[in-house]
C-alpha cells in the first residue's frame, strides 16, 4: 500500500486500505506511476478484457484457474490484461467468458475468436416477453422462438 502525494490520511483511498506503508513524492511518485502504467506493456503475448466487475474480487476466477498467472487488473475500468503462454490463451478467453470478461484485444497469441456470449441471458428474456405478449402460450412457433430457434 503506497499512496501518491494527492492522497492524503483522510482520504477515501486511506480510510479504505488503512495506513500507507510508504509515501512517494515528486519524482518518486511520478516514476511509481509511469511504472504501474507500464505494467501491461510487458512482452510477449497478452489478451485485454473489459467486464462491469470493477474490484478486486473479481479476480478470482483467475486465480482459480492459475494462482501463478500473469495479469494486470485495473479495477476501476473492469479492465484485465492476462500474460498467457500462447498455447494456453484460448482456453483462458473461453473461461473468463463464463463470468463475464469480454476479450477486446488479442496480440501474439495467434488467431483467437471470441467466446460467444451465453444463451442463458436472451432465453430467459425471450421467456419474459412472451409471458408478457403470450401468456396463454398459443402463438405459433412460441416455444421455438422462446429456446433460441430461429
Amino acid at each position: 500500500r503506497a499512496l501518491l502525494a494527492h492522497h492524503g490520511p483522510g482520504s477515501m483511498l486511506a480510510t479504505a486500505l488503512g495506513a500507507p506503508q510508504a509515501r512517494f513524492e515528486g519524482s518518486e511518485a511520478v516514476a511509481l506511476w509511469q511504472n504501474l502504467a507500464d505494467l501491461e506493456e510487458r512482452e510477449g503475448p497478452r489478451l485485454s478484457f473489459a467486464s462491469a466487475h470493477n474490484t478486486p474480487a473479481a479476480l478470482a476466477p483467475v486465480l482459480e484457474r492459475d494462482p501463478t498467472a500473469r495479469f494486470v487488473f485495473h479495477a476501476p475500468g473492469g479492465r484485465l490484461h492476462l500474460f498467457p503462454e500462447p498455447q494456453a490463451a484460448t482456453p483462458w478467453v473461453g473461461r473468463l467468458a463464463e463470468v463475464d470478461f469480454t476479450l477486446i484485444g488479442a496480440r501474439g497469441a495467434g488467431e483467437i475468436a471470441p467466446a460467444l456470449p451465453s444463451m442463458s441471458a436472451t432465453r430467459a428474456l425471450r421467456e419474459r416477453i412472451r409471458e408478457a405478449l403470450d401468456p396463454g402460450r398459443s402463438l405459433a412457433l412460441g416455444g421455438r422462438w422462446e429456446r433460441g430457434a430461429p
